[in-house]
């Protein structure tokens, strides 16, 4: 692909690849998380007074990290 765009190859050719070829595999980690996410934790930290930032910090991204986590193992055993 990368040839017949007449792209030279190196280490940036190589970053796109190995990035479009494992986002469906991360996709498919976190959103299988984020399907079982209770969302009412997040209008909680809502309720007591927390800001967009303060409940991304503070409770989604904690909340997700197991999958994020185990997404980036894939990402770098997979290659």
């Amino acid at each position: 692909m990368f040839a017949t765009l007449k792209f030279k190859l190196g280490i940036i050719t190589i970053f796109i690849a190995h990035t479009t070829f494992n986002i469906p595999y991360v996709l498919f980690i976190v959103l299988s998380r984020l399907d079982e996410f209770d969302y009412s934790i997040v209008e909680a930290a809502y309720d007591l007074g927390a800001t967009n930032r303060q409940t991304l910090t503070k409770v989604i991204i904690p909340m997700l990290l197991p999958a994020i986590i185990s997404a980036f193992s894939l990402m770098i055993g997979a290659n």
